[in-house]
């Protein structure tokens, strides 16, 4: 996990003004004194006028544009070079040792639309991910000195809860992937403009076209890229303070249209502690070991904390997919086994693997669902 913040030191300079006193001295003379007949005194004082101090007034700084605003490494006036700037934006990152990311996304794959909303952050203490789509919040949280994900499904009328074995780190809650993946994939225009955000200034690029059709299609799949555009503001620490995006990808028959906005914010001032739900997670987390038979013929998922309910679904994937009704509850110390039959249905048994289990592909993908919540998901490579 990244270090905490650097201390940040101050050095106060004093000064001291010395002053001093101007004094007249008197003479005297000898003989006889003779009085004054206008009475005049001998000695005259003259008072020395004293200059008054006029306050300097400081210039206002001059306003921040495309001309004089402090470029951080890979951005210039002429353009910006995306591996460089992409190593500035993960290097301010990681340095600041916290962050918090939000993503806005929508996914259009014709027959279907989803909206999903996230608000990922990384501290000293951990990492903890919030992601809302379709009616249901999934908070993630894992503590910095635990391999594994305490999760939350929240509907806003039932709370269930799940422990993943494997938590996403910071490289994948932060989207650094992606964000690679799409600076090396556009040809970017000149700075367009200094605009304000909450953490400062930042300076505006477009794309004017494709760069790699190859690093676009590495962070969206498919067989072509139909179109991209995207923005993005550099900040005068390096990261990227928003990254805008439209893409279109053909998938055989099928088209992907992509739109997101990812916000990175609170660069090194991300506190971060466990939620109070945490314990309950603890508690009553559904947990599996997952893997596979000795004959690689079935899924085995031991269940080793919580409970799974009567009527959930299991959806397998490998060589083909199906899915099929639990017919009992489990509850911890339970071993479910998902397999398929050699008319490509799906089997299960508890406690036993089923009898007319096929042999499974190379790649298995697995996940059980109680209804909205997701009880499991997992890749498994027999």
């Amino acid at each position: 996990m990244p270090e905490e913040d650097d201390v940040s030191r101050r050095l106060f300079l004093g000064s001291a003004v010395a002053a001093s006193a101007l004094l007249a001295g008197c003479s005297g003379g000898g003989g006889t004194e003779t009085a004054s007949p206008t009475g005049t005194p001998s000695d005259t004082e003259t008072e020395t006028p004293t200059e008054t101090a006029t306050a300097t007034e400081e210039p206002t700084p001059e306003p921040a544009t495309v001309e004089n605003f402090p470029y951080p490494d890979g951005a210039t006036r002429d353009g910006i070079d995306p591996t460089e700037l992409f190593s500035a934006h993960r290097t301010a990152i990681i340095d600041g040792g916290s962050a918090t990311v939000g993503i806005e996304m929508t996914a259009d794959r014709g027959d279907f639309t989803t909206s999903t909303e996230l608000e990922n952050s990384y501290g000293a203490a951990g990492v903890l991910r919030v992601e809302s789509s379709d009616g249901l919040t999934e908070r993630l949280w894992s503590p910095a000195d635990e391999d594994v994900g305490y999760v939350e499904m929240d509907t806003g009328f039932e709370q269930r809860y799940r422990i993943d074995n494997r938590a996403p780190g910071p490289q994948e809650l932060l989207y650094l992937s992606q964000t690679d993946r799409l600076l090396a994939g556009g040809q970017w225009s000149e700075a367009i403009e200094v605009v304000e955000h909450p953490s400062g200034e930042g300076v505006v690029y477009e794309t004017t076209g494709i760069e790699s059709e190859q690093q676009l299609l590495r962070a969206f799949p498919g067989e072509a890229v139909s179109s991209f555009t995207a923005s993005v503001t550099v900040t005068e620490s390096g990261y990227l303070h928003d990254l805008t995006f439209e893409i279109t990808v053909d998938r055989g028959d099928q088209t992907l249209q992509q739109q997101a906005t990812i916000t990175t914010e609170s660069v090194g001032t991300t506190n971060l502690s466990a939620p109070s739900w945490t314990s309950s997670a603890r508690e009553n987390g559904v947990q599996f070991d997952v893997g596979v038979t000795d004959g690689s013929d079935a899924v085995e998922l031991d269940l080793v904390n919580g409970s799974i309910p009567s009527g959930s679904r299991v959806n397998l994937s490998s060589t083909q997919f199906g899915s099929a009704t639990l017919g009992q509850s489990l509850s911890t110390d339970d071993t479910l086994y998902a397999s398929f039959s050699s008319d490509n249905e799906v089997v299960l048994g508890v406690n036993e693997p089923p009898s007319g289990a096929t042999e499974l592909g190379e790649f298995v993908f697995v996940d059980v669902q109680d209804g909205q919540f997701t009880l499991l998901e997992q890749e498994i490579r027999p």
